[in-house]
């Protein structure tokens, strides 16, 4: 990516957080669930994510809900936490990020309701995640993990924020919301990347999968 290309993403990141909180209270209200849906944001890079949830902040007045990421009543976390059987290897970019803000890392999705007992196989922030708990995450942001063989019967929606460019990944991330539950018909795929590579990839892929 240039840095232009950088800046356009980053300047865009408070606009699709709009977005993405008015998009899930219109699922609220046509779907009438029985239970929280949640939602997946799948960016492209750590450094992405970290970007992500600092804009997120700057966006929160309420000092409480700012360590929480608490914003319209939705709360969002990042999850980049990496695992021996994960499919997907950071590159040396995010390798680096990950460095450069370990410490940042640990406060960064505030305090969870529910935490994992096992973070060599489920990070803190997908088993809070994947709650009803009051409080719980309600926007999981993610970096290439949970995009094959993750099933969340409570997953709703999953917003694309990178490029794609795999049939079987496209296929992957369009169905992982397909779990089916009592009060759940369907589930739901929107690009905020508004890139033609990956609608065309979309389209294709959905026909193979048909």
């Amino acid at each position: 990516k240039t840095q232009l290309e950088n800046d356009l993403k980053k300047s865009l990141i408070t606009e699709k957080i709009d977005i993405i909180v008015k998009d899930m209270e219109v699922l609220k209200t046509i779907s009438n669930y029985n239970f929280t849906p949640k939602a997946f944001w799948v960016v492209s890079s750590v450094k992405e994510g970290i970007d992500i949830i600092s804009k997120l902040k700057e966006k929160i007045s309420n000092e409480e809900d700012k360590k929480q990421n608490i914003y319209k009543n939705y709360r969002f976390a990042l999850d980049v936490s990496k695992f021996d059987y994960d499919d997907y290897e950071f590159d040396e970019e995010d390798t680096k990020t990950l460095e450069n803000n370990i410490s940042n890392l640990n406060e960064l999705n505030g305090k969870y309701v529910k935490e994992s007992s096992n973070l060599k196989k489920r990070s803190h922030a997908l088993v809070d995640f994947e709650t009803e708990t009051k409080g719980s995450i309600d926007i999981l942001i993610i970096v290439g993990k949970y995009l094959m063989g993750y099933d969340l019967d409570r997953l709703v929606k999953v917003y694309i924020d990178t490029n794609i460019n795999d049939y079987k990944r496209i296929i992957q991330i369009a169905t992982r919301g397909s779990t089916i539950r009592e009060g759940k018909e369907i589930s739901f795929v929107l690009d905020l990347n508004l890139n033609r590579d990956t609608q065309t990839l979309f389209s294709e892929a959905l026909k193979l999968y048909n």
